[in-house]
């Protein structure tokens, strides 16, 4: 409680030149006593200024400090929160009396703003709300405190705050967001009636934006990321829709809506704020909080991050690969692919409610989400993958072809035929709508599979038309029966194996083996159209059959020659010869007129359009790849780091060097420019190593590395004798080194800083095809040149020459 002190008061005069000194006087004499202490602290008789005039006011008031201020400072004042001693209605020695006892005591300082501001931040720490108390002692925090000046430490104010208040501001959360966060509960406005009564109304005009940055300097959250730790109610919100939410059904309104809100606040809000924050929250591996983490599918529905969710690269936006297409719309892929084109395989179960809608999200966002897979990246048998109640009652088979549509991976082709797969006492058969996933699976595997174990059972008709496949199976799928049904007639090769050995040049050894093959006394005609399957064999199984021997089919033809051709296909693809070739070698000269003709008339409508001869060099190399001082410290940390593990006896990992090369200078020589264009995009260059593969097994790394034409690799590799002279280099890796690791133990940078490996990049000496090198002199084979260098490789370099005394 205080009273205002009236100087025409007899009793308040009395007071302040009778009592204060009284009480000055018997506390000192009776210091040790609390009691004597207490009862005169608690008298309204000490004067304190404010802005009206003096009050008299108890020295141990709840919640209130006193102050002591020079008499020269005349802007200090007390509020409701704290008091400044009036000295002007006390005598002078009562007042350094004054001063001097009751500072003993602790229960006055000398008032300054650090110290006042201090004072009040402790007693906002222990509030455990945003209370009348805590606003009134923000509001004189902010009289006290001046922006960008104050160096006083502010966010212990909301130590002990675990409210759900929230400082709104539109440039972080806008207005129809703040709604909803509401409207669930998930924050309330830091703005209700208590703050607006005690603060924001109290405010001077303009002073909303001063009050916002010191709000935000107390702790008060006005982001939903801080420190890279994310706001613990979002991480509420995402434990309780992945409680109550089943993503397996139908979403229901209010289900929907909350997945909006949360979804929202993950890759919008989160994503923006903070790159780690982000990374760490969609790639946990615990299933009870990435159950809450919705994300949209091709249909429009959310699904969880838990589950395994899946992706194409045609599903990016911009991502989609140019065709490179000749003359008859034939793209250069299906040239160079042998495989038979087949067609998209029929789903019985539906697995889309899987496949996310990749356009809603950033590549990057894509690859940081660690249970979302794009499609060819696929490699795990589908036992592995968490799919949710509605993908594993799809069964393996249907999660196979669904992915096997989108991408047809060897590592998946393993898996499909590993699933159907039998053991050593069983060959299983393969259900009928799943001959063609197998079929697939098989034509991918180019170098077989001896661990597969299984029956494909077909039709005569549908065998001939995969017979090139079905040929392979014997010698790279050992464990796999190819077994046909239809009628059949046996048939006798012998005539035209004759036929086809007497034309042969083979010697007697594998003469006598084919001779001995006991697959001729198994041979049969199958029923069908004439000349279907003409000149072509089938290696398989007879259905019926109790043996189930290996037999060899052919197709009724009209010409006897087809069998003939037939039979010597069988031998050359068993045996390794060439004997199909030769006996085609009879020239048909309609077919080659016919093709000659073709020729001509594709090379006269050939037609490609002017090209510059930059344009055939390929890209400009940008060796500017070094753009900030944060990158530059983490590339020379990385260097040392990779030392201490060589050092420590660590096996080094595995290197690219062409990779490197080909991405930092596009292929052109460091030397001379120069670039060997074999495609807009692909060049012929030769890789210089310092120190050699042969004599040292870190002789990949990048800082060992050049990327040199041939006739410049040459000179580099064998021209000392006509001079050489690299000291310019070595010179300015050493004072490079010195600089960037002083630079770094100083702390002088940010990380925003431009990166110092700038200030040596050359804008002056042109050099083809380069941007922004760093230029070295260099003698080579006796002739002075300019070496090229992008600024991360010359760091490499220069790291070599760091710590030069070991």
């Amino acid at each position: 409680m205080d009273r205002q002190f009236k100087s025409d008061n007899a009793k308040d005069r009395f007071a302040v030149e009778h009592v204060v000194p009284f009480l000055l006087e018997r506390i000192r004499r009776e210091e040790d006593s609390k009691r004597i202490v207490d009862l005169a602290t608690s008298m309204c008789v000490f004067p304190f200024k404010t802005r009206r005039g003096t009050r008299l006011g108890c020295l141990n008031e709840p919640g209130v400090s006193w102050y002591f201020a020079r008499d020269d400072d005349k802007s200090a004042t007390s509020t409701k929160s704290y008091r400044i001693l009036d000295t002007r209605v006390l005598k002078k020695e009562d007042a350094n009396s004054f001063k001097e006892l009751f500072g003993r005591l602790d229960l006055i300082s000398e008032y300054s703003e650090a110290v006042v501001i201090n004072g009040l931040i402790d007693r906002m720490s222990m509030e455990s709300d945003y209370t009348t108390v805590w606003w009134e002692c923000a509001y004189d925090v902010f009289g006290l405190w001046k922006r960008d000046k104050s160096r006083v430490i502010l966010a212990d104010a909301t130590k002990s705050i675990e409210s759900n208040a929230f400082f709104f501001q539109d440039d972080c959360c806008p207005s129809d967001l703040r709604e909803q966060l509401i409207r669930f509960g998930i924050y309330r406005d830091i703005k209700d009636v208590i703050s607006k009564r005690y603060f924001w109304d109290r405010l001077p005009r303009g002073g909303e934006e001063k009050a916002a940055a010191l709000l935000i300097e107390m702790g008060v959250p006005s982001t939903f990321v801080t420190n890279d730790e994310v706001s613990p109610r979002i991480l509420t919100l995402i434990t309780s829709i992945a409680e109550t939410v089943d993503f397996d059904i139908e979403l229901g309104e209010r289900d929907r809506e909350l997945c909006d809100l949360c979804h929202r606040l993950i890759f919008e809000r989160v994503y923006e704020e903070s790159d780690t924050a982000f990374q760490q929250m969609v790639s946990r591996t615990d299933s009870g909080h990435q159950g809450g983490i919705p994300v949209l599918n091709v249909r429009g529905s959310y699904v969880p991050l838990s589950f395994d969710l899946f992706y194409a690269d045609d599903d990016i936006l911009g991502e989609q690969p140019q065709k490179n297409l000749n003359l008859f719309g034939t793209t250069i892929d299906e040239l160079l692919d042998p495989r038979k084109k087949r067609t998209p395989i029929t789903v019985t179960a539906s697995f889309a409610h899987l496949h996310i809608d990749a356009k809603k999200y950033k590549a990057r966002v894509l690859k940081a989400m660690s249970s979302v897979h794009n499609f060819k990246e696929v490699h795990k048998p589908f036992s592995e993958y968490s799919l949710g109640n509605a993908g594993t009652r799809g069964g393996a088979a249907n999660f196979y072809k669904w992915v096997w549509n989108r991408s047809q991976n060897e590592e998946l082709a393993h898996n499909i035929l590993r699933h159907y797969s039998g053991d050593g006492f069983c060959r299983p058969t393969i259900p009928e709508a799943d001959i063609q996933l197998v079929l697939d699976a098989l034509d991918v595997l180019r170098d077989g599979d001896s661990t597969c174990s299984f029956e494909i059972v077909m039709g005569a008709g549908e065998a001939f038309d995969e017979a090139k496949l079905l040929n392979r199976i014997p010698r790279a799928f050992p464990g796999v029966l190819v077994v046909i049904y239809g009628e059949f007639q046996e048939f006798d090769p012998h005539k035209y194996l004759e036929a086809v050995l007497e034309a042969a040049t083979i010697d007697y050894a594998t003469r006598r083996s084919i001779r001995a093959d006991d697959i001729w006394e198994n041979a049969y005609l199958t029923s069908g159209t004439l000349n279907d399957y003409a000149e072509t064999y089938l290696q398989a199984r007879i259905f019926t059959s109790q043996s189930r021997k290996r037999s060899l089919f052919f197709w009724p033809s009209y010409s006897e020659d087809s069998y003939t051709t037939a039979v010597a296909r069988y031998i050359d693809d068993t045996y390794g010869t060439t004997i199909a070739d030769a006996i085609a070698l009879d020239t048909d000269w309609k077919e080659q007129y016919r093709n000659l003709v073709a020729g001509i008339r594709w090379f006269l409508n050939e037609y490609h359009e002017t090209t510059q001869v930059e344009e055939v060099y390929g890209n400009v190399a940008a060796l500017d790849d070094v753009k900030t001082f944060g990158e530059e410290k983490r590339i020379w940390q990385e260097l040392q780091r990779k030392r201490n593990e060589y050092y420590s006896g660590s096996v080094p990992g595995h290197n690219a060097p062409r990779a490197y090369l080909s991405s930092t200078y596009q292929g052109r020589c460091q030397l001379c420019g120069g670039r060997t264009a074999m495609g807009v995009q692909r060049s012929y260059y030769w890789t210089f190593r310092i120190v050699k593969e042969s004599e040292n097994a870190l002789a990949n790394l990048p800082s060992n590395i050049f990327c040199l034409c041939p006739a410049c690799h040459g000179e580099l590799q064998y021209g000392s004798f006509m001079g050489k002279d690299m000291s310019s280099l070595v010179k300015l890796a050493k004072e490079y080194s010195s600089h960037i690791q002083r630079i770094i133990d100083s702390n002088e940078f940010d990380d925003g800083f431009p990166s110092a490996v700038e200030e040596l990049a050359n804008d002056e000496i042109e050099i083809e095809g380069f941007h922004r090198p760093i230029v070295c002199k260099v003698v080579v084979n006796g002739t002075p040149r300019d070496m090229a260098f992008s600024w991360e490789h010359f760091m490499r370099l220069a790291f070599m020459f760091s710590n030069a005394e070991e």
